[in-house]
């Protein structure tokens, strides 16, 4: 068995008797495989190298992107193909009442020597993650996350925001900040238990699935402040009402749009997000004064109790 651990989630796979996953050769992905916290929910996958053929008509085209496609069937099952540009697919990642099977596609498999290639790789295990996160009150957002003394800033934005930019200022601002991600920050409560009206810990987590700079740590910190990013001729950065902070949010949040349950779930965590953590708007250039309000920012919300924590 192979294992994999994001957040509070942690994918254990098992190959079909007689086989072995290889561990995955991406230095990114080595720190998250072996967690210094337990996990809180385990995501168990079965890899089988001879799943049944299915018939066509028992799937229905939900989504398809240049990297991925969805189906889904009967029950609310879900299927994943990655397609393979040499014809057929990469993996393919069948989810029926939470039960998960995976199937590699013919040159992923080593009948010789008996090994498959891990199935926890980009894009597949962020996909399982959103899914398998929904009805636990956790998502992903696009965005940054920087911690310092157990606590952290998540700074969200779509492509081309800024939270390459950020995130460079920040490390050279301060050596003593955690960089979590520069791409990818899951966000959950502790054993995924929610209110809308009580003020319980958030918690940020990083990711393997990195930016440009490179940054991704399986640490988690409390989460104290959200920001958003603007570009501007000077550094600005204001408090932000909870209408607007969720008008900013909603495109950077990985939202399961196939499933009405899982979406419906998904946006009543935004909800209770930006009600319960303050969130900022910094307007900026990209300079060392714009990572100086935010390392002051973060600070001060550390000693602030309206973080509720």
């Amino acid at each position: 068995m192979t294992s994999r651990q994001i957040g509070p989630l942690r994918f254990e796979v098992t190959a079909p008797s007689g086989w072995r996953i290889e561990r995955d050769p991406d230095p990114l992905a080595q720190p998250f495989l072996s967690a210094s916290t337990p996990a809180e929910f385990v995501v168990p996958l079965r890899v089988d190298v001879d799943p049944p053929d299915d018939p066509r008509s028992a799937w229905d085209l939900a989504l398809a992107t240049s990297g991925w496609q969805l189906e889904t069937g009967a029950s609310g099952c879900v299927r994943w193909t990655l397609p393979d540009p040499r014809g057929s697919f990469l993996w393919r990642a069948t989810v029926a009442d939470d039960e998960i099977s995976i199937a590699p596609g013919n040159h992923l498999i080593d009948a010789e020597r008996k090994t498959i290639a891990t199935p926890l790789c980009y894009p597949l295990d962020q996909l399982l993650a959103i899914h398998m996160l929904a009805p636990l009150d956790g998502l992903v957002l696009h965005s940054a996350g920087w911690a310092h003394e157990g606590r952290a800033l998540v700074v969200a934005g779509v492509s081309g925001a800024g939270k390459t930019t950020i995130s460079r200022l920040l490390r050279r601002a301060d050596p003593d900040l955690l960089g979590l991600s520069d791409d990818r920050i899951l966000i959950a409560r502790p054993s995924g238990r929610s209110s809308a009206h009580t003020a319980e810990a958030w918690k940020a987590w990083g990711t393997p699935w990195a930016g440009e700079g490179r940054i991704a740590s399986p640490e988690s910190a409390l989460l104290v402040g959200l920001v958003f990013l603007e570009h501007d001729q000077h550094e600005v950065l204001d408090p932000m009402g909870r209408a607007e902070a969720l008008h900013r949010i909603l495109p950077t949040a990985s939202v399961p749009w196939y499933d009405p349950g899982r979406a419906a779930r998904v946006l009543e965590t935004l909800g209770n997000l930006v009600s319960q953590v303050p969130a900022f708007l910094l307007r900026f250039r990209p300079n060392q004064d714009a990572a100086a309000l935010l390392v002051d920012l973060l600070r001060e919300l550390r000693s602030d109790d309206r973080t509720g924590i």
